[in-house]
């Protein structure tokens, strides 16, 4: 019974340790860098900045269900709150300023869309049109 008691104690003093650096944390805003969406502009050091980022997904984790094999709920969780909760511009902003989404992302998104669309009937539909209205055979 003492150990579970010392468990608890122990667990309850670091969610106060937790509560303590999130308030001295609230002096110092997170801010997107300005020309890369994809790190935090920040005026401490790198490593503060990694362990922020670390403790933004450990407690999306706790939120969502998470393990630590499977990160894919607290992502999730992350996106859905992102797409939801900030307007169109915001997010465009961060995809316009992030290498990885321009780069990665954004290229397999079109080429899978452009590929659905020729295949489409609407672009059967559409080229057809264009065909015989003042088009090619015209």
């Amino acid at each position: 019974m003492y150990e579970e008691y010392k468990g608890y104690l122990n667990k309850k003093v670091k969610e106060l340790n937790q509560k303590v650096d999130n308030l001295n944390r609230k002096e110092e805003k997170d801010v997107i860098k300005a020309g890369n969406s994809e790190k935090f502009d920040v005026p401490t050091a790198e490593r503060s900045a990694k362990r922020r980022k670390d403790e933004t997904l450990e407690a999306c984790s706790e939120i969502h269900g998470a393990t630590g094999h499977d990160q894919g709920p607290a992502l999730d969780g992350m996106w859905c709150t992102l797409i939801n909760g900030s307007s169109p511009d915001r997010v465009s902003g961060y995809v316009s300023q992030s290498v990885k989404v321009r780069k990665k992302v954004l290229p397999t998104v079109v080429k899978k869309e452009v590929k659905k669309f020729e295949a489409s009937t609407e672009n059967l539909l559409r080229s057809i049109k264009v065909l015989y209205s003042g088009g090619l055979l015209s």
